[in-house]
């Protein structure tokens, strides 16, 4: 006679385990882990300014994993165009789009400005990178258009240095300077010190392609004083990199060599192996015309232990 109470009362506790497993987590757990994700995603981007993808990856994915713990669908979407820079930076766009396109579709959903036009214009990079225009110009479009319902400093100096990128690929160079110039204002007037070094980087790059050589190394030496400011090591190779090829443009091999061999530095600290490889004719090039013939060897025993490895 006793069996019916138990039996009632494994029901309740039953009916109290399925109506605790779906109830809403408590509003402190809720914040705690947005909280979480959000620091995960600052180390991640610190990583990702200092080429370290593999941590980058790690730390952006933690966050992924609170956003989703918590069903915070804004996280979720920004985790996903993190994920997408690290594999657009690694040299795997298909990857990329996989997550930026995801984080488009949420953004839609969402109605959010801000997402929208920061995977837009992932999604503008990306093709970019791939040589098609086209597709860019659609996306980046896109981005552009959002821009009107946002905070002016929100994303616009992303989408403006992209703009800029893809008119310089159509060879738009005074339009292209502009949109870099916009970018840097804003990132100059929000003290975003590594962004706007990005931009200095292309303003150079332009005055480099337009045959000022002088202007072109102000504007390297600019992006350079301000990635050395930010501890960027990846932006410092880079620019230290461009400034060696302006420098041989010059007719300055030693000034050259140099600029090329703390890129080298730089490259090979980070592990990136590509990156060493592209700089070694150089260096070997550069040693031999100022007169190192030990050392342009020394670069031709690395090139060839280097293709060793392949």
């Amino acid at each position: 006679m006793r069996a019916l109470p138990t039996a009632g009362l494994l029901g309740l506790t039953l009916l109290c385990l399925v109506a605790c497993s779906t109830a809403p987590k408590p509003r402190t757990e809720v914040v705690e882990r947005k909280n979480r994700a959000a620091e995960y995603a600052r180390s991640g981007n610190a990583r990702f300014a200092q080429g370290d993808y593999e941590q980058a990856l790690s730390f952006f994915n933690l966050a992924l994993n609170e956003n989703i713990a918590v069903d915070h669908e804004p996280g979720i979407a920004s985790s996903y165009n993190s994920l997408g820079k690290v594999h657009l930076a690694r040299g795997e766009p298909a990857q990329a789009e996989t997550y930026f396109t995801e984080a488009l579709r949420l953004a839609n959903r969402l109605a959010d400005r801000r997402l929208i036009a920061q995977s837009a214009s992932n999604l503008g990079e990306l093709h970019l990178e791939r040589g098609e225009l086209d597709r860019a110009q659609e996306y980046l479009e896109l981005a552009a258009a959002q821009l009107p319902a946002m905070d002016p400093g929100d994303e616009a100096a992303i989408i403006y240095h992209n703009l800029g990128s893809l008119l310089k690929r159509r060879d738009r160079l005074e339009e292209a300077l502009e949109r870099f110039r916009q970018a840097l204002a804003i990132n100059l007037e929000r003290k975003r010190l590594e962004e706007a070094a990005s931009n200095y980087y292309m303003i150079g790059s332009i005055y480099s392609k337009q045959g000022d050589t002088g202007e072109a190394i102000e504007a390297l030496n600019q992006a350079l004083h301000l990635d050395r400011l930010m501890e960027h090591s990846l932006g410092i190779a880079k620019d230290l990199g461009a400034l060696g090829m302006l420098y041989e443009k010059q007719g300055d091999p030693p000034r050259a060599l140099e600029s090329y061999r703390k890129s080298l530095q730089i490259y090979q600290s980070l592990g990136l192996a590509g990156e060493v490889e592209r700089l070694l004719p150089l260096l070997i090039a550069m040693a031999e015309r100022s007169g190192e013939a030990d050392e342009a060897a020394a670069y031709r025993l690395l090139q060839a232990k280097g293709k060793g490895k392949q």
